[in-house]
């Protein structure tokens, strides 16, 4: 189950889940991302590396070079749980390049 936190000082979010989450996430962005539909079509090459950021940062988590954790943190089930901080504006930003392309 993927789930999102807030961070402590409330600049962003933490996203959270185990690695077959966290797989499955990246497998849908990059399907928004590096496409040569989207390129170029309206000179904003930015969005791809917005999409770019946002997927290395999953891969990173799903990888567990970023945050971990035994268990959820709303349940109480033993697991290996994988999460990354994204700051809300590139949080909010990467969602409406996805959403654009």
């Amino acid at each position: 189950m993927l789930y999102i936190v807030p961070t402590k000082k409330g600049l962003g979010v933490e996203i959270w889940g185990n690695q077959d989450d966290l797989n499955s996430l990246y497998e849908v962005i990059g399907k928004f991302w590096n496409d040569e539909n989207y390129l170029s079509k309206d000179g904003f090459e930015s969005r791809d590396q917005l999409i770019s950021g946002f997927s290395y940062e999953i891969r990173k988590a799903m990888q567990g070079n970023r945050l971990t954790r035994k268990s959820s943190h709303y349940s109480i089930e033993e697991g290996d749980y994988y999460g990354t901080k994204i700051f809300w504006v590139h949080f909010l930003f990467s969602l409406a390049a996805i959403k654009y392309n």
